[in-house]
């Protein structure tokens, strides 16, 4: 049987029976086997299969081991973090895992517009630095009143603010009233 993995592993091991190596196939009796591989930045190989195998040939190919998306975010909030549309994990904290190829990442965060890029993962366990600079999602305004000391609300909730004050407004179409 001729052991064909794919990217080159740094160890393979045949087990179950008495294998023979004879060049680059091996002699193997009837019966199951199990093939072990390694290699740095892949997922370890661990394939069933049994002799006789069709035109004595065994195909494998090893997955590459995700990339670590390391995220720098301006300012440094907590956020939601997305790959594809699909939430993996909140900023901050470890190293997010991403699978090779190409991915659309955003960033979720109160108060801030979500933001998102497309990137390139390799994987093979390698880092994937990607910066965010958050755009606010709110304004100041600033507020007055005659006579002073009125308060102030938004949507119809109490803030605790009155005037004369500089309010955090969050964007979108909101209702301020004073009382």
């Amino acid at each position: 049987v001729l052991v064909v993995v794919k990217p080159e592993p740094r160890t393979l091991r045949l087990s179950g029976g008495p294998t023979f190596a004879i060049g680059e196939r091996f002699l193997l009796l009837r019966g199951a086997y199990r093939v072990e591989a390694e290699l740095a930045g892949y997922h370890p190989l661990d394939e069933l299969f049994r002799v006789p195998v069709e035109d004595d040939l065994l195909e494998l190919e090893m997955e590459r081991l995700p990339g670590r998306l390391q995220l720098t975010l301006e300012p440094d909030v907590e956020a939601e973090v997305r790959v594809d549309g699909t939430v993996i994990g909140r900023h901050p904290g470890m190293d997010l895992l991403v699978e090779a190829g190409e991915h659309e990442i955003s960033i979720h965060s109160d108060r801030y517009l979500p933001a998102s890029r497309s990137v390139r993962v390799e994987g093979l366990d390698l880092p994937v630095p990607l910066a965010f600079d958050l755009e606010p999602a709110w304004a100041d305004v600033q507020l007055r009143s005659d006579p002073p000391g009125a308060r102030l609300r938004v949507d119809g909730e109490d803030t605790g603010l009155v005037t004369p004050v500089v309010a955090e407004i969050v964007a979108g179409a909101r209702v301020l009233t004073l009382h």
